[in-house]
């Protein structure tokens, strides 16, 4: 049984939803092991493997009862395959993924992070019980194990943003068409210009330009914060060198 708990956040991403720095790690996991799977049963010439490698990846094999999930030999292979990559991965003496360097040195921890990762694959790949498609919807893509597009989600999705325009749409003219909205009252309203002695400021808005002179500030102040944040997301062992 294959189970592990990771708060992944700042870096990388599932199901092509997260951080916008690093790797979407569902998409490649699928990806390196349908290949590794394809190696396994031929060559990527073979109709024979991909065929086998479709039916591995698309059969479940999880048992309610007992919570396990059994991998093929040809699974196996490809999660020990992927252990070693994200071994070296995790563990890059570099930056240049945008990682500390040796950012996980424990292999029980990378050992848990790939499950987690194999875990999603399996769920965006394994057809879900009584369905032709996985629990994601065949979310994220792979063709090489069969993962696309279902009608339903292409459907749902359209159907969505129409209703969104015309939801829009559908306030936008009850705005323009009853003054009780606002809009029209607008237009009975006069304009009249008074010098700038005729107009006095109140206490609440002198106050107020303390507000922006402080606002300014912080915002300066937060223009280098983003600055040094982005440049350590990047570069996370140094600060302006190369």
């Amino acid at each position: 049984m294959i189970s592990a708990r990771v708060n992944k956040i700042e870096y990388g991403s599932i199901f092509c939803h997260g951080a916008y720095l690093g790797p979407d790690f569902t998409t490649e996991y699928l990806h390196r092991a349908a290949l590794s799977s394809i190696d396994f049963y031929g060559s990527p010439n073979s109709d024979t493997a991909h065929s086998r490698t479709i039916q591995d990846f698309k059969t479940n094999r999880y048992d309610k009862e007992t919570g396990i999930l059994v991998y093929t030999d040809a699974q196996t292979r490809a999660f020990d395959e992927c252990l070693a990559y994200y071994a070296s991965f995790f563990g890059e003496p570099t930056t240049r993924f945008g990682l500390r360097p040796k950012a996980i040195r424990d292999r029980a921890d990378i050992r848990k992070l790939t499950a987690f990762f194999s875990w999603t694959a399996w769920t965006a790949s394994t057809a879900r019980p009584g369905h032709p498609y996985s629990y994601t919807n065949n979310w994220p893509p792979e063709p090489l194990v069969d993962n696309h597009a279902t009608a339903d989600s292409i459907v749902w999705s359209e159907l969505s943003f129409i209703m969104l325009l015309g939801g829009i749409g559908v306030i936008l003219t009850a705005f323009g068409r009853w003054n009780l909205l606002g809009w029209h009252g607008r237009e009975q309203q006069g304009v009249s210009f008074r010098t700038p002695d005729e107009v006095l400021l109140t206490p609440a808005q002198r106050s107020c330009a303390w507000f922006f002179f402080i606002m300014a500030g912080m915002f300066v102040i937060q223009t280098f914060l983003g600055g040094a944040t982005e440049h350590y997301r990047g570069r996370p062992a140094n600060f302006l060198r190369n």
